[in-house]
């Protein structure tokens, strides 16, 4: 099933956007038709209370599967079906939908969106796509991607989900990678350098290239000498500099820098990214609190 058009269209998005250090690969494993979420008493809008994992784990041991043997589960449910569409049989079976869980801390993690099944012929374009990359992001660690714009008047930042247009776990699109702090904390892109206050008594000058052209193109800069106030339960202020433009079919992005920001080291806590600024050439940003300017030439 792995070396169909539908899974393999997933699998080059990871090859893609990792630069060949991620892919399904042999581990990968589809078991069709595990659990009928029509049973009575099952509610798919209900997972948590209907323990959906442990359903399908319990099934699947019945099945002589080894759940053991895998680190993170990955669902798909059936079409969205509802009162009035083709389908349509009543009862607990109102709702279907997709949903992805990860071990994490002892616990289990679900992430939920509707998705048709793997049979709807679009599942590798549009929407069915994005949402099955974005998901999976969220079993590697991965939170949303966020955006910072000015309030009314000029003043008051707004934080808003989902906004990053430049990441898949944001309004990006199906062919939209990973932004650079999400590709640094999964460990497939590097700094070309990582700067602090030690390394920055003077202005330093980076030249970037295209963040999709490979694992060394971003830029980590932690604004350690910012006040105690600036800093976010993970560390002091940290952003990550990135250049980001078409290549071939992925990243098909205006050529612009962004400026984002992530705190902390590269364990998977399920922390926002934040874009605060797209620059063109010319373009300048300033982390207020700490003074820390980026200006693009």
């Amino acid at each position: 099933h792995c070396a169909d058009g539908r899974s393999s269209c997933v699998d080059a998005f990871f090859k893609q956007c990792s630069y060949g250090a991620a892919g399904l690969g042999s581990g990968f494993q589809i078991y069709p038709s595990v659990l009928d979420i029509c049973e009575p008493g099952f509610d798919i809008c209900e997972p948590y209370k209907n323990g959906l994992h442990h359903k399908v784990t319990a099934k699947l041991t019945s099945l002589g599967v080894d759940v053991s043997a895998y680190s993170m589960f990955y669902y798909y449910l059936p079409d969205l079906i509802s009162p009035g569409m083709p389908g349509y049989v009543g009862g607990n079976c109102e709702r279907g939908g997709f949903a992805a869980g990860s071990y994490n801390n002892g616990g289990w993690i679900y992430d939920f969106a509707y998705l048709p099944s793997l049979d709807h012929p679009n599942v590798n374009q549009g929407p069915y796509m994005y949402t099955a990359v974005h998901e999976i992001g969220h079993l590697a660690g991965l939170y949303h991607a966020n955006r910072v714009a000015r309030g009314v008047g000029g003043v008051n930042n707004v934080e808003l989900e989902y906004a990053d247009h430049t990441s898949v776990q944001g309004h990006g699109n199906d062919t939209t990678c990973y932004n650079a702090p999400e590709l640094w904390r999964l460990g497939w892109a590097e700094p070309i350098m990582d700067l602090n206050g030690a390394s920055l008594k003077q202005p330093v000058q980076v030249t970037l290239p295209k963040q999709a052209s490979g694992k060394r193109s971003i830029l980590r800069v932690t604004a350690d000498w910012a006040p105690a106030s600036a800093a976010s339960y993970y560390g002091p202020p940290t952003f990550f500099v990135s250049f980001r433009a078409a290549e071939g079919d992925y990243d098909r992005l205006l050529p612009l820098v962004h400026v984002q920001r992530l705190d902390g080291d590269k364990t998977p806590y399920l922390q926002f990214t934040r874009l605060n600024a797209s620059l063109h050439a010319g373009g300048v940003w300033v982390h207020a609190e700490s003074g820390l300017r980026f200006v693009v030439t």
